[in-house]
């Protein structure tokens, strides 16, 4: 029996050693798994702050460039912001003496001591105030003062005196303005020395200004002999002149419209005269260069180097006229734009 039993030992522990071992249990199987799994890197799809990196630099630099021409522009509007104040002061030199020829001379003088002696600010701002002071009425002496200033190294005040140039001009047809400004407009001349267009297009519109109206009209704001001024001419010619020094970004940039303010300014420059019904009446008159005849004795002849014409007749800048003919009296003391003429009750033919 005894032997019978550890037979059955033996047979039973041999059976065991040749099963199969257990199959092992889920926790055992995952934990190599996920110990494979954290040593892996992680994939560069997987990670957010890799992707977003070159935007948020892109960004970065746009934002850079962004506040630096903020900055710029900010430095450029203080630094105009400075010197506007001798803008306004050398264009009231011209406010104050327009109109007057004593006062214009006196004026004249005053902007070449400035011309001469000051700063780029103050260079840049002189022919704006010989255009305000000779509206339409180019003399030789001023013409001769802008042309120079067309070939100063400084941009800014080739471009003034190029705009000068037009508003002394204006309505005139004078042939020597306009063959100087077509010129400037010519290819290759010296008006692209700065690498732009911006110097041609301030040309032709000077150009234009010469010929404005086909000369038939004028920009002068000073009208009855000079003796009294438009405001609502003088405020379209000071739009311009303002807005000269940054000329570039307004009146020759994107706020080109600012041109139109030119058309306050214009008027017809011709003497016409019609009857009291409104009809025109051609009339013979004398036109000649007025004379200042104040606190003369007598009755002295208010026009010298007279010519005879027929209405309607074109007035240039100091130019008067007076009735040729008893058969007619004048409404106005001042023969100027429209004017009304009566017949004369004492004319006997």
């Amino acid at each position: 029996s005894s032997s019978s039993s550890s037979s059955s030992s033996l047979a039973s522990s041999a059976s065991s050693a040749s099963s199969p071992p257990p199959p092992p249990s889920s926790s055992s199987a995952s934990a190599p798994a996920a110990t494979t799994n954290v040593n892996k890197p992680p994939p560069a799809s997987s990670s957010p702050s890799s992707a977003s990196a070159p935007s948020v630099s892109s960004s970065a630099s746009s934002s850079s460039s962004s506040s630096s021409s903020a900055d710029a522009a900010a430095a450029a509007a203080a630094a105009a912001a400075a010197t506007f104040h001798r803008t306004a002061a050398i264009l009231g030199i011209s406010l104050v003496a327009g109109g007057e020829t004593l006062g214009i001379q006196m004026a004249s003088r005053l902007l070449e001591h400035l011309l001469r002696y000051g700063d780029v600010t103050v260079r840049r701002t002189v022919p704006l105030a010989y255009a305000l002071l000779y509206t339409s009425n180019p003399e030789i002496s001023i013409i001769d003062l802008l042309t120079r200033l067309t070939h100063e190294p400084d941009f800014t005040v080739a471009r003034a005196a190029v705009l000068a140039l037009g508003i002394v001009g204006a309505g005139t047809n004078n042939a020597r303005l306009a063959n100087f400004l077509r010129g400037l407009c010519a290819p290759g001349s010296d008006s692209a020395r700065d690498g732009s267009d911006r110097l041609t297009f301030v040309a032709r519109v000077a150009l234009g200004l010469i010929h404005i109206g086909k000369g038939l009209v004028t920009l002068s704001p000073f009208h009855t002999d000079n003796q009294l001024m438009s405001r609502v001419a003088m405020t379209g010619l000071l739009v311009i002149l303002l807005c000269s020094d940054e000329i570039l970004t307004t009146a020759a940039g994107s706020q080109h419209y600012l041109l139109t303010s030119l058309a306050l300014a214009a008027r017809p420059r011709m003497l016409l005269t019609v009857d009291e019904q409104g009809e025109p009446i051609p009339v013979t008159v004398r036109v000649g260069q007025g004379v200042d005849v104040a606190a003369q004795a007598g009755r002295p002849r208010a026009v010298t180097g007279t010519q005879t014409h027929s209405t309607p007749v074109l007035l240039a800048h100091g130019e008067r006229a007076e009735l040729a003919t008893p058969q007619y009296t004048s409404v106005s003391p001042i023969l100027e734009g429209v004017v009304i003429l009566t017949k004369n009750p004492d004319y006997v033919e």
